[in-house]
């Protein structure tokens, strides 16, 4: 089988396939921060550290503050491509959960 016949073969395929393509919900970045900020004290401690780990690896340990109850998260200061990762983390983990 040649290049010409194995490409005609994944593209019919493909052609076949009769899936729906996946719907991309837009949440704003304000929507976003409300969710963290609503939902962030249902995760686990191991995910909550998770989370903090995502902004050390990203060079933003300094929006980690110390708090009276662990510490806080200036979401303000965050450029959204954070917001939008720690956001998607929060919601892949309270799904598994639920």
């Amino acid at each position: 089988m040649d290049s010409d016949e194995l490409s005609a073969r994944m593209l019919s395929a493909l052609e076949a396939d009769d899936k729906p393509a996946p719907v991309l919900i837009t949440v704003s970045l304000n929507e976003q921060k409300q969710y963290l900020e609503r939902h962030v004290d249902s995760l686990s401690i191991a995910d909550r550290r998770d989370l903090a780990r995502i902004l050390v690896s990203r060079g933003r340990a300094d929006s980690i503050t110390p708090c009276g109850v662990g510490s806080a998260i200036n979401l303000d200061l965050l450029p959204c491509a954070i917001v939008g990762e720690l956001y998607a983390f929060t919601v892949s983990r309270r799904d598994k959960r639920l």
